[in-house]
């Protein structure tokens, strides 16, 4: 838990706080633009701490009786402890209560030491059976050829080899890794591989590859049918004994047809949902035109997807499944179907089918390393969560947000503010902070990782920012805009830029050339983002009518994986 700056902001009653909630619910009218003065109150969350090893209890977490806030480093009379963060009396529930300082886990289901830990995850890392799904598009626009400089290829060709390349990859490096794979143009085809030894001694002479599970077309627009046909579906067995199998079918694919995307998609996410920590790796070249989630009807013209992709977002998250999205194409409803990869913590790339390779290896190296990850943020009693979407409850200090599955390198920004009714006297030198992370690891025990975090108060915005994190504020800001831009509020995105390319020109005056380099580095990341984030009257009354590139970015940003930006 890393902050904006080494003292909390405690702004008075003339700052511009009422601005913020002007800016941020959009009220006014179209020629009138205000926004708040940006200031340095922000937490950025690193999950690659999670991988550091900390203090590890065996008891249950005392939790305060009206919050549900965890006892850290409180005083203790006649075994009762006082809440920091609403002030309530609590009785000690546990007989070893450790009084941890500042940050502990506590294993839910049992306890395990560190060297049973150590164990595990070192048999994790080499026995890594995870399951990832290929759902790839062979309708006919995946035919066009690619010029090269001395060749031509076709991009159904360059998908197949790409994928070829990662079984190869996955075989020598994770060979107890499942492979499935989902093919879709008109049809929906489940590939199941069958092992090595059977193709070895029978199917060879057949040329036979495996199971083919067809979707009925007249399901098309069924999703409690084809959730139930996917979760019927049998596991495939691990790369090292069904390799020729995935290649046999790989090579035998061709394109045609149309793009049964949705169903498609659909089906992959029901088919990894009983293996919690799934990846799906969704490559289309096209706008999905035939049966739930369509784009666009057979004609080309434009229809709603009736909210799909929100559902299967949610479907995915609730299930500890990924999605990312690979684009070949021109257009391919990335607006769209970016909600499923932001929802899921994925990623999504619009991508020279040549370089396919090269990103289907970066999503299959991106190590998961928490499952249905639930964020709950406690606040000093005067402050509230100032994120966009969050601002409607101001008077809440505790907030829980499902984050979903974390790779090691992705991050997290949440700002705050100060509540309009608190007396700033009221607020002491000292305030606390405490982050609450309820996960899975990827070998199922059930974890709860506590941090807390207490920091000094300044009334004054020059002693802030003087002593600001630029990179945690540059992360945050980057991830606001995004959530602001996928509300459809593309000009309070930009105005949430600007007010922050201020901030850091003001930064220069208090930071030495020892963190010029930080300073360089955020101000020409979100200059680079201010200028990609395009407005029209057209696109601020219709958000989805932004290009692929554009929303991919946004969508990007939003999740911040370091690796995948």
């Amino acid at each position: 838990m890393h902050f904006g700056s080494k003292f909390v902001y405690v702004y008075d009653d003339s700052s511009s706080e009422s601005e913020d909630e002007l800016e941020l619910f959009p009220s006014l009218p179209e020629n009138k633009h205000e926004s708040r003065k940006i200031d340095s109150n922000v937490i950025k969350i690193d999950f690659k701490n999670l991988q550091q090893h900390c203090h590890i209890s065996s008891s249950i977490p005392n939790k305060c009786e009206t919050c549900c806030s965890i006892a850290m480093n409180v005083i203790l009379t006649e075994r009762q402890w006082i809440c920091k963060y609403c002030g309530t009396k609590n009785s000690l529930k546990s007989s070893d209560f450790q009084n941890p300082a500042d940050d502990i886990t506590y294993y839910v289901d049992k306890f395990e030491n560190r060297k049973e830990i150590a164990q595990r995850d070192s048999k994790l890392n080499s026995n890594d059976n995870s399951l990832i799904c290929f759902c790839i598009d062979i309708s006919s626009s995946m035919n066009r050829i690619i010029d090269l400089s001395r060749s031509t290829v076709t991009r159904i060709n360059a998908l197949k080899e790409a994928v070829l390349q990662q079984v190869d990859y996955l075989l020598e490096n994770k060979p107890n890794v499942r492979i499935s794979l989902i093919t879709f143009d008109t049809k929906v085809f489940y590939h199941s591989p069958i092992s090595n030894s059977f193709i070895s001694n029978i199917a060879s002479k057949l040329n036979y590859s495996g199971e083919r599970r067809l979707i009925d077309k007249e399901l098309y627009d069924d999703k409690e049918k084809i959730i139930r046909i996917g979760k019927n579906l049998s596991l495939p067995p691990a790369v090292k004994r069904s390799h020729q199998g995935i290649k046999r079918t790989i090579n035998n694919i061709f394109a045609f047809g149309q793009t049964a995307l949705g169903p498609a998609l659909l089906l992959g996410v029901s088919s990894c949902s009983k293996f919690s920590g799934s990846k799906i790796i969704l490559c289309t070249d096209g706008i999905a035109n035939i049966g739930m989630g369509s784009i666009e009807n057979p004609a080309g013209e434009s229809v709603s997807p009736n909210g799909f992709y929100e559902y299967v977002g949610l479907y995915a998250k609730d299930n500890g499944v990924s999605v990312s999205l690979l684009t070949v194409g021109e257009k391919s409803g990335i607006p769209h179907l970016g909600g499923v990869v932001a929802a899921t913590n994925g990623t999504v790339k619009v991508v020279d089918p040549i370089d396919l390779g090269g990103e289907f290896r970066k999503i299959i190296d991106d190590r998961l390393i928490a499952i249905n990850m639930k964020l709950t943020l406690f606040l000093p009693k005067q402050f509230y969560i100032r994120n966009y979407g969050c601002l409607k409850n101001k008077s809440n200090s505790v907030q829980t947000f499902n984050i979903g599955n974390i790779a090691q390198n992705q991050e997290y920004g949440i700002e705050f503010g100060i509540k309009e009714e608190v007396d700033r006297n009221s607020i002491g030198s000292e305030v606390d902070f405490q982050l609450v992370l309820n996960y899975s690891d990827r070998g199922g025990s059930r974890i709860c990782r506590v941090f807390e975090k207490r920091l000094m108060t300044t009334k004054t915005r020059e002693i802030a920012e003087e002593h600001s994190d630029l990179e945690v504020i540059a992360v945050n800001a980057m991830q606001q805009a995004s959530r602001i831009q996928v509300f459809g509020q593309l000009h309070l995105a930009r105005s949430r830029l600007f007010g922050q390319e201020r901030f850091f020109n003001r930064q220069e005056r208090w930071h030495s050339t020892e963190v010029s380099n930080t300073l360089s580095f955020a101000k020409q990341h979100v200059k680079q983002y201010l200028s990609e984030l395009t407005v029209t009257k057209e696109s601020q009354r219709n958000p989805e009518v932004q290009s692929d590139e554009s929303a991919a970015k946004m969508y990007r940003t939003l999740i911040f994986n370091k690796t995948m930006l």
